[in-house]
């Protein structure tokens, strides 16, 4: 007898997600550059800042949960994270991410899990059915299409902007996106925003935050924030304000209810292994559900007494932050000194783990997307693994996402000398 052997029409979708860089970095991290091995593959696809991990580490491995174990972690606990870690965060985030004392979160309206994707997956699933739409502000991380697509079978609506438009969407621009999905038969539920932007670095200000948020509650669309990099500006001349805080000041009640933050330690201590996240919301109908889809989504409970105790500690946690900081300013720095020294254009981020180059001039006149694969596959073969424009839903070809802080400051003379290459 014949056996036929079937996956689910839903997990298709999958390979429809597929990302240019994923088996080109995969191959070139067999033989990555080092100090000890200039001729080894930069691979800079990986927004993830290493500099402190062994720190981190260290701190970690000091956490009281690990010398006296409490009986009762070991059994089932609340799945929206237990009441110390939801305490911790939110006093972490009204002292980094909010404007301090102005407009606290409360412990209460805090759901946590085991990262900011899965999060945003149970988000996505209380206010979107499958077939609706999300609006997504582009250009956005590609990881975005997998959370909406896969499971949730909701359609993302790229709203397009450029520099022409300082990145942001004008009224016109949102309402053509949303009449043309309605045009389409998709029913728009939310907005989903990245501030600061991932891949773009930059911080988005209060008046363009703000006129999104009024524009969308006035369309009964929920607001989504991933504040994920809140905590990662280094332009001393930037200031970030939440969407928490904005819409707190500008909206009524019933409003701020539709805005939803989303938040982890992941980027600010560079610690996306330990699989904490948290969503932040006023909506007690938006929290009812979350409590119950965060049994898909929970973190071990020895990890989050530990999380908790590290956000706790509020000397290591403020030296900490401040040292990252300075970091990402002086990698930036150097990162672009080499880009300049070759004579490569890129786009100067504010905040964040990546840098946007624009290598528009390695293109034909004209270029189209299968031209800039080309270049990208160029790039690979030099040893240069970095993310095209098309995976971050660029609406231009040839600007490409690179994430060097990770990656030592001796590198970044080679990245440049190979890309000049090309010239």
């Amino acid at each position: 007898m014949q056996i036929t052997s079937s996956i689910s029409k839903r997990s298709l979708a999958i390979g429809k997600q597929f990302v240019s860089t994923e088996p080109h970095a995969s191959k070139a991290l067999k033989d990555p550059w080092t100090d000890s091995n200039p001729t080894g593959n930069i691979v800079m696809t990986v927004a993830e800042n290493r500099r402190f991990s062994e720190r981190f580490a260290e701190r970690l491995h000091k956490c009281a949960i690990w010398a006296s174990p409490v009986i009762e972690d070991l059994h089932y606990n609340q799945s929206i994270g237990v009441h110390v870690i939801r305490e911790a965060i939110a006093r972490h985030v009204n002292q980094y991410v909010l404007a301090p004392g102005k407009f606290p979160i409360d412990a209460s309206q805090v759901v946590t899990g085991n990262g900011v994707l899965p999060l945003l997956e149970n988000l996505v699933y209380a206010v979107a059915d499958a077939g609706d739409g999300v609006l997504v502000i582009s250009p956005f991380w590609h990881g975005f299409n997998y959370c909406l697509t896969v499971r949730m079978g909701v359609n993302v609506i790229v709203v397009p902007t450029d520099s022409s438009t300082n990145w942001w969407p004008s009224e016109n621009a949102l309402d053509k996106a949303l009449q043309e999905a309605k045009y389409a038969g998709v029913k728009c539920t939310a907005i989903l925003v990245c501030n600061p932007s991932n891949p773009l670095g930059k911080v988005f200000s209060e008046e363009q935050l703000l006129s999104t948020i009024r524009w969308g509650t006035s369309q009964g669309l929920h607001i989504i924030c991933d504040e994920i990099y809140a905590a990662t500006v280094f332009n001393d001349t930037v200031r970030f304000v939440s969407a928490w805080d904005i819409a707190s000041e500008h909206l009524g009640p019933e409003q701020q209810q539709m805005v939803h933050i989303l938040w982890g330690p992941s980027k600010d201590f560079g610690v996306p292994g330990l699989r904490i996240g948290a969503i932040f919301s006023k909506s007690s109908q938006i929290l009812n559900v979350l409590t119950a889809t965060s049994f898909f989504a929970m973190t071990s409970t020895p990890m989050q007494r530990a999380v908790a105790e590290i956000l706790s500690d509020s000397t290591f946690v403020s030296d900490f932050m401040r040292e990252t900081v300075a970091h990402l300013k002086k990698s930036c720095e150097s990162f672009t000194a080499e880009l300049r020294r070759c004579d490569i254009k890129y786009i100067a981020p504010s905040a964040g783990l990546f840098i946007v180059l624009d290598l528009r001039r390695l293109l034909p006149s004209r270029p189209t997307f299968e031209d800039e694969l080309v270049l990208f596959n160029k790039l690979c073969n030099a040893g240069v693994v970095i993310t095209p424009a098309k995976d971050c839903h660029f609406f231009e070809p040839g600007l490409f996402r690179a994430c060097p802080y990770g990656l030592p400051q001796s590198c970044y003379c080679s990245l440049a000398d190979r890309i000049a290459g090309f010239h």
